[in-house]
């Protein structure tokens, strides 16, 4: 709870950023406060001494630099993301501004056919490296209109620098329509003496500024749990590793390969010419000479349920 006064961020994301009177607004009018959440009764109480919740939740809130944010209908945080809390008086980080802007600077650069929407996925998900630097460094007098613009372009250089498409067209267009200049982001150290593009003329950014979007790694999924063997199988294979023929002796193991039980192929004829169909020969040992004669070739054995089923439709046609 201390590390939500500030100055320091607390551990987790740093996700939008709203006004105090804001939050508290979104918080009183917000009806996902079930049980065992009491906050709906004290809003009632509150309500009841001809109070108004939203100022007395503003001035709890005004101590605060940072409150959970909740994006689901239901009061619930999932201990990760933060919003930053500011007075309309005061300008919030830039931090804040680019995780609040975030959002906007892709839907900018997909309006305007910079690039196409599967290259911005994994800057949704990730951020944008360079954006928090670009917001604190671009004047602070810019309306929100003409700030998404010049943020739109400078996003567009920032994928070029990652190896991703990105319009030329569209970018000479863009440049044309900013209302900073590159001479003057030059001069604001955004954007360095050094060409990135040169048709249209488009330069790098400034050495001081991050650019490289690092993802984490992939965890590859979870192998699924091999089907457990039956009583009946289990045994035949175990008989079958454990015996061998009088006087021979096993130089190299060949692990047998199982057609997976999911699979639903055909049993060729050379598999069904080592199935004995001798009625006096019981499943378990006609299915351990199945075995013994795939081995010698080897091929991929059947399990015993459709060894077994397979056995059964043979016996039944002699």
């Amino acid at each position: 709870m201390d590390s939500w006064k500030g100055p320091d961020r607390p551990i987790g994301r740093l996700t939008d950023c709203r006004t105090v009177g804001e939050l508290a607004r979104e918080v009183c009018e917000r009806k996902g406060f079930g049980y065992p959440h009491t906050f709906g009764r004290a809003v009632e109480m509150v309500t009841s001494m001809s109070l108004d919740p939203v100022r007395c939740l503003e001035f709890g809130l005004s101590k605060l630099k940072f409150f959970p944010q909740n994006q689901n209908r239901k009061a619930r945080w999932n201990f990760k993301n933060f919003v930053e809390l500011y007075r309309p008086t005061q300008i919030p980080s830039a931090a804040s501004r680019a995780a609040a802007y975030l959002g906007d600077v892709c839907a900018k650069i997909e309006e305007l056919d910079l690039s196409y929407s599967p290259n911005l996925v994994k800057y949704r998900e990730h951020g944008m490296p360079w954006l928090e630097t670009c917001i604190g460094r671009l004047p602070k007098c810019l309306p929100k209109e003409r700030l998404m613009t010049v943020l739109a372009f400078l996003g567009s250089v920032g994928m070029i620098h990652n190896g991703d498409f990105v319009s030329f067209q569209k970018l000479g267009e863009l440049e044309h329509q900013l209302p900073v200049t590159q001479r003057h982001m030059k001069e604001l150290r955004i954007l360095s003496q050094l060409l990135l593009v040169q048709s249209p003329a488009v330069w790098r950014f400034h050495e001081s500024i991050p650019t490289k979007l690092v993802l984490p790694p992939v965890v590859p999924p979870r192998p699924a749990h091999p089907r457990p063997l039956v009583q009946e199988e289990r045994r035949a294979l175990a008989d079958f590793e454990i015996d061998g023929e009088p006087g021979e002796e096993l130089v190299e193991r060949i692990q047998l390969s199982t057609v997976p039980a999911s699979a639903n192929a055909r049993w060729t004829d050379l598999e069904t010419s080592y199935i004995r169909v001798r009625r006096e020969l019981s499943h378990i040992r006609a299915y351990e000479e199945y075995l013994r004669r795939c081995k010698e070739i080897p091929v991929a054995v059947r399990t015993f349920s459709a060894f077994k089923k397979k056995r059964q439709c043979l016996m039944s046609d002699v």
